[in-house]
């Protein structure tokens, strides 16, 4: 048993997983001031992120960022990922994922699906790869973004539930819980961004 940072491992390797992650997620910035509150939840192998906020932005502004390729660019960690789009449709397309950081890469595609009536933006993967055995194998991932209409704003909820083969390990999940909030501090940051008429920059 070896302690570190407060945290007990089950041996050197198990450390040295740790170490890796910590080293590549250490440094990620803060993209706004709001409190991310408690949204990842475990269960065996599947690992569920679940979030809401309020914003004063249009419905259809909020589809547009949540849904079209060019905000995606924008809400990206651009230090560890790159994007491409691939084949698309009326209301639909895929986007492949490069992310790559220390010695840990992987190359994911989602299809994304817009549904305007219902206020909901969906993506799933269909396609996952990894060139580390030991880190958590990825079986499936879907989620949507959904906008709620309320007398004086909107709420958004971000949906995703993942199944890993096996039992999530810890180590990962702490990778998982810092860029979660990582992206939905970005993401929330960049909405604000076009509350009452303005215009995100890039």
């Amino acid at each position: 048993m070896v302690r570190l940072f407060g945290k007990t491992f089950n041996g050197r390797l198990d450390l040295l997983k740790y170490l890796i992650v910590f080293i590549c997620f250490a440094s990620i910035p803060a993209y706004c001031s709001e409190d991310i509150d408690s949204f990842l939840t475990v269960s065996d192998s599947v690992y569920t992120i679940e979030y809401q906020f309020n914003t004063t932005c249009s419905e259809e502004k909020l589809l547009e960022v949540f849904y079209e390729f060019s905000h995606l660019k924008n809400l990206i960690n651009k230090k560890s990922t790159s994007i491409e789009k691939l084949d698309s449709g009326e209301n639909w397309y895929y986007v492949k994922y490069n992310y790559r950081y220390f010695l840990y890469k992987n190359t994911s595609i989602y299809r994304k699906v817009i549904l305007p009536d219902e206020k909901l933006v969906s993506f799933d993967v269909i396609y996952f790869e990894q060139n580390l055995g030991w880190v958590p194998e990825v079986l499936n991932s879907s989620g949507f973004y959904k906008i709620l209409k309320n007398d004086t704003n909107n709420t958004v909820i971000y949906f995703q539930e993942t199944k890993l083969k096996g039992l999530c390990d810890k180590v990962y999940l702490d990778h998982v819980e810092k860029e979660t909030e990582f992206f939905l501090k970005k993401l929330i940051a960049y909405v604000r961004g076009f509350e009452h008429g303005s215009e995100e920059k890039n």
